[in-house]
């Protein structure tokens, strides 16, 4: 541990004196005081954790599952992307004869329990995982609800440790989210669902409705259609996936389209009831859909309303979204926040990143700059990824902008698999920089790493174009949409040199 940390560490523990604790000895742990308190082992409270011991701090970890993970283990991200893995190979199954194929909707070849295969051999692997980092990392683990009882103190109840009390120096709340239940509307986890409970299906629905067309509602409907059920996915935004280069979901929506999903977007749900058999929902305009399931996809909350944040001067907004500075603090210095707790993004990768840079600053060492340039990937079928401006917004701030294109049907691994996607890099033609990158396609969360790190180092479009890739790939489309670009550049300069040559005049003789 660096001297900086190490003098950091004794002023911190003199923070034990200051609040009157003592190092009282706790029958299953160490100590009852620690460096770091986590609360949360999602994304976010693994690498804060993670991070804190590696610095050589002493680490509790508070989770109210025995297994670890969070929500990104247990009903987000891990099990909602196997199960489109899983929706990917046995759609591929009964496509190449390996199941019965779908005749009609009356008879579907793939049972929930196939479905759901995978995905939880997946989600018991990785709560493995994370308690298996924990353990190495030394962190102390704490099963139980935890409540703060002060700014240094929180009682974790509920587990089989029964009600213990834990002091620390410093505070991470990574407790997490989970989906907004709106009064009137019908859950009953057996036809009306949220995105946690939709998991728990006891058989695949012939029919189904996904309202909000935001990243989870799309991830789902995609996901179901490719099976062959009929759904639709419905919002009152009338633009689909507005913060998304809509270039990118037109094609989108050209994938759409092949299969059993309809949108219905710009229309308002006005009420979602239980009717023979069938959920029905009411829209704005008056006409009824009915269908055997309902997906409720609108928002989430903060899990952070049941830790009793007034205790520790924590402030939260209406939606228990606990509100920090760049460095993730709250309003109380020796206390942060990151991932789901806080809000926007709420992806798992940059709630890890929140954590690592949180738990950093808060020992006395400089964070991370990663949030300045966010990758964002959203596993619909097919997959879309985008880093860095959108066109309009470098349109806006430029007006040298060249768009590179590259349908990923024109790579030879596109040829292969039947890939017809598209990746747009965006450059600065002055400066001949790579703004921003926007891909559709089987692999577009991959791709998009490449150019992530091309903005991130101010790589040019030289860069892109004298690269040598792999053959055949999906990644040499890059290369392809930077030749596009470059070509576009040399164009523009040769008709700029002719416009400004001089034209010489033959003497008078």
């Amino acid at each position: 541990m660096s001297e900086a940390s190490t003098e950091m560490s004794r002023k911190h523990r003199s923070v034990e004196d200051d609040i009157g604790y003592s190092h009282a000895k706790c029958p299953f742990h160490m100590s009852t005081i620690y460096d770091l308190i986590v609360i949360g082992s999602g994304p976010a409270g693994e690498s804060g954790a993670e991070e804190a011991a590696r610095l050589g701090h002493s680490v509790a970890l508070i989770d109210d599952r025995s297994e670890l993970g969070g929500n990104s283990c247990h009903t987000g991200t891990m099990p909602s992307k196997t199960l489109r893995e899983s929706s990917l190979v046995l759609s591929h199954a009964v496509d190449h004869d390996f199941l019965p194929p779908v005749a009609d909707h009356d008879e579907h070849p793939i049972t929930m329990s196939a479905f759901m295969y995978r995905a939880n051999q997946v989600m018991a692997k990785e709560a493995e995982r994370v308690r298996s980092v924990m353990v190495r990392a030394g962190v102390s683990l704490f099963t139980g609800t935890a409540r703060f009882t002060s700014a240094y103190t929180v009682i974790v109840s509920g587990g089989t440790e029964g009600a213990i009390t834990l002091t620390g120096s410093h505070f991470l709340i990574a407790c997490g989210s989970r989906p907004l239940r709106p009064i009137g509307v019908p859950f009953d986890g057996k036809q009306v669902f949220d995105s946690d409970d939709i998991l728990n299906l006891s058989q695949l629905p012939k029919s189904l409705i996904v309202v909000g067309g935001g990243v989870i509602g799309s991830e789902y409907a995609t996901i179901f259609s490719n099976l062959g059920l009929r759904v639709q996915l419905i919002d009152a935004n009338p633009v689909h996936l507005p913060f998304i280069d809509q270039e990118i979901v037109s094609v989108l929506h050209r994938e759409i389209a092949k299969r059993s999903l309809t949108l219905e977007l710009g229309t308002a749900v006005g009420n979602i009831a239980l009717s023979g058999g069938q959920a029905v929902v009411t829209l704005a305009d008056g006409r009824a859909l009915r269908a055997d399931a309902v997906l409720y996809a609108l928002g989430r909350a903060s899990n952070a309303d049941g830790l009793d944040l007034a205790k520790a001067g924590v402030t939260a907004d209406a939606r228990n979204r606990i509100t920090v500075d760049p460095e993730y603090r709250t309003c109380v210095p020796h206390i942060a926040a990151a991932g789901d707790a806080i809000g926007f993004p709420s992806l798992a990768a940059t709630s890890s990143d929140q954590g690592r840079s949180a738990v950093r600053e808060l020992f006395g060492l400089a964070g991370t700059d990663a949030q300045k340039l966010l990758p964002f990937g959203i596993y619909t079928i097919p997959e879309i990824s985008t880093v860095g401006l959108s066109e309009v917004e470098a349109r806006a701030s430029s007006a040298t902008v060249v768009v590179g294109r590259c349908r990923l049907s024109e790579t030879a691994r596109g040829i292969i698999s039947g890939d017809d996607g598209l990746l747009k890099l965006i450059f600065d033609s002055g400066s001949r920089t790579l703004l921003g990158a926007h891909c559709i396609g089987a692999r577009a969360t991959d791709i998009i790493h490449t150019a992530m790190f091309c903005i991130r180092f101010h790589g040019t479009v030289d860069d892109l174009t004298e690269a040598v890739y792999n053959y055949p790939t999906v990644s040499d489309a890059i290369k392809i949409a930077a030749l596009d670009a470059l070509w576009q550049m040399e164009v523009k300069s040769h008709h700029s040199y002719l416009a400004s040559r001089t034209p010489v005049m033959s003497p008078v003789i």
